[in-house]
């Protein structure tokens, strides 16, 4: 993984300010990092940020335990991932999906 140095670009700024910017990764010490635009990512494949909102680019995010929550809804599967977009599903399509069903 490449190594961590500082940057001033904030797309890729982290709290003490680290980062590595070619891939569009950052990592802190602590082995989280959090980026301006709310998605972070560490070496694991993981992400939490401090107030316990976790995002990847992917849309996928899961915390340390188990819980993943996101800033529009909370959805957490048996596998201990959330996707984004899970409850704002839920919330749509199964109306939707119930008047096709009757």
């Amino acid at each position: 993984m490449s190594s961590c140095f500082p940057t001033a670009d904030a797309r890729f700024a982290t709290a003490d300010g680290l980062c590595t910017t070619a891939d569009g990764l950052c990592t802190t010490a602590d082995g989280l990092c959090t980026t301006a635009d709310g998605l972070c990512t560490t070496a694991d494949g993981l992400c939490t940020t401090a107030d316990g909102v976790c995002t990847t680019a992917d849309g996928v995010c899961t915390t340390a335990d188990g819980v993943c929550t996101t800033a529009d809804a909370v959805c957490t599967t048996a596998d201990g991932l959330c996707a984004t977009a899970c409850a704002l599903r839920e919330s749509v399509d199964r109306p939707k999906l119930l008047q096709l069903s009757f």
